[in-house]
Formats: structure tokens, C-alpha cells, sequence
């Protein structure tokens, strides 16, 4: 997969929060992605309650998305008294502004292909926390540009997540590297060019 490195948000970080009533002190965790089962959102729900118990930092957990896992999601945010700290954005046409407003990306999911939202978060300098997969740990380099953790693994996500929420010079140079990564590797012109060497190659033969 190859993106436009070019992409910048159509409305600004301060414009989102400001439209979702985040205020500036909250570091605000989230993901973008089909409220489905394979996308594993009630791991970032129950790493959310984790870190309500043992951290008085204020946070809001954002998530982007529809799908028929979102009333058991929205039940279940109920359960864990998580209310006042989880936004349910819905579907988003533009889903890079709204990465924009994040303080850290989540991809939870237990399987993916290459996902393109992971590559997005990364362009624009987050930090991303995935699960350890296909796909995922293709573009997160553990420790580099944030963090890979087993999947299904909610206090791990949220030992992680801490870790990065105190340490904000680390989100910083984690979401540079991330960048980085991205423009080197990722890019569209780099894209068309593997798959014309491979035509290439193929044609050769």
C-alpha cells in the first residue's frame, strides 16, 4: 500500500477537540476502524478501565467508526462506568482529521492485512500501540515508532498506553519516527514503482 505523503488533515487538532468538548489537559486515545469483532475495540475499552484505576491523568478515549459490535461497545462502556471518557464519533469521511486530534493511535485488532488507517496515524507523527500481527507489525517498529503488544492483551495495551501518556517528549520523537518511516517507505511514488519492477521482472521472464 502506498499514500499520498502530500495528506494533511482538513480540520485542525484544536477544531475536532473543540467539536467533541476535549479539553486541552486531556490526552486522548483512539482508533478509526469497522466496530466489528476482529478489530478487538472491547480491548481498548477494557485497557480505557484500566488506566481510570490507576492514573487520575485526564483522558478520552476516542473511537471512529460504525459497525454491529458498537451496542455492545456502547454497553459495555456502560458497565465500566467509562461514560464521561469514551466518545463513539461515529462514521467520519474524514477519519485523518480526526487522528489528527489524538494524543496516541490504537490498533488493537487481531488480524489485518496492511492497514492503511495505521500508515495514516503514522504520516501525521502519532505514536501507534498495535497488536503484534500481520500487517500491523509491518509498519509499527516496537519501541521506534510506538509499541506491538499481543493482541487480545488489554493490560499490556494499557501498560503501554501510560507509559507513552506521561511521557510526552517520547510521543513526540516515537510520532517523528513514525513519520519518517512512512515518507521513506511508504509512500505512493515508491508504491508504483515496486509493482512496475515486479511487472517488470514478470514480463522479463
Amino acid at each position: 500500500n502506498g499514500i499520498d505523503i502530500e495528506t494533511v488533515p482538513k480540520a485542525s487538532r484544536q477544531d475536532i477537540r473543540k467539536m467533541w468538548g476535549i479539553s486541552d489537559n486531556e490526552i486522548v486515545i483512539g482508533t478509526v476502524g469497522s466496530l466489528i469483532k476482529r478489530k478487538r475495540i472491547k480491548e481498548l475499552i477494557d485497557s480505557i478501565a484500566l488506566i481510570a484505576h490507576r492514573s487520575e491523568q485526564p483522558i478520552k478515549c476516542m473511537i471512529v467508526g460504525e459497525g454491529p459490535e458498537k451496542g455492545n461497545l456502547v454497553d459495555m462502556v456502560k458497565r465500566k462506568n467509562l461514560d464521561g471518557k469514551v466518545i463513539f464519533a461515529g462514521f467520519q469521511s474524514d477519519a485523518i482529521s480526526h487522528i489528527s486530534a489524538l494524543d496516541i493511535f490504537v490498533m488493537p485488532s487481531e488480524k489485518e492485512g496492511l492497514p492503511r488507517v495505521v500508515i495514516e496515524a503514522m504520516l501525521i507523527g502519532k505514536p501507534v500501540i498495535a497488536s503484534d500481527i500481520t500487517g500491523s507489525s509491518e509498519l509499527v517498529v516496537d519501541g521506534e515508532t510506538g509499541f506491538l503488544v499481543p493482541a487480545k492483551s488489554a493490560d499490556m495495551f494499557a501498560d503501554r498506553i501510560l507509559r507513552l501518556m506521561y511521557a510526552p517528549d517520547l510521543r513526540r520523537r516515537m510520532g517523528e519516527n513514525a513519520r519518517k518511516r512512512i515518507v521513506n517507505n511508504f509512500s505512493i511514488e515508491r508504491y508504483i514503482n515496486g509493482v512496475e519492477r515486479v511487472f517488470n521482472e514478470v514480463l522479463g521472464h
